[in-house]
């Protein structure tokens, strides 16, 4: 719009001196020169010239096509997998990390390996826990002993 609204201005083929301070914004706006920078009519004056002298041409703005629309639409269709991005790749290596450290790790952390599979399947096929958080394996070993009351207990 900006491109456009400054060439119909130029095309006027008016003196610059002659030159509306809103034509002149039109042209400044063209070589996308912030409207912060316009001040008044004659600091506009001055930026104009500035421009003309330099030869500086405004930023061309290449307009959509119905092929651009047709390669867009094109990309759109494509399906990405997971394992072509970057992300899928640096986790295929931090996987293989894994499995090649998994020899090294003492029975406590293989422990926690496991508890922290065990979540992530719950996770993946949606299964919650209803006992708190703890596995049956976590669950204190009964001891009979443990069963008699508080009463049968001698007191110090």
């Amino acid at each position: 719009v900006r491109l456009n609204e400054g060439r119909k201005v130029l095309e006027k083929n008016k003196p610059v001196e002659s030159l509306t301070g809103v034509e002149l914004e039109k042209l400044l706006l063209m070589h996308q020169v912030p409207r912060k920078e316009f001040g008044d009519k004659t600091k506009k004056l001055q930026s104009w010239r500035e421009i003309l002298l330099s030869n500086k041409p405004p930023l061309d703005i290449v307009r959509w096509t119905p092929e651009d629309e047709q390669k867009l639409s094109q990309l759109q269709d494509v399906q990405i997998k997971l394992e072509d991005t970057a992300l899928g790749r640096k986790t295929a290596l931090e996987k293989t990390k894994m499995m090649a450290s998994i020899n090294n790790i003492d029975l406590s952390e293989l422990q926690e390996v496991e508890e922290k599979v065990r979540d992530a399947t719950r996770m993946k096929t949606g299964e919650h826990r209803d006992d708190g958080g703890k596995d049956e394996e976590d669950e204190p070993v009964h001891n009979e002993s443990e069963d008699r009351n508080e009463e049968d207990e001698p007191v110090h």
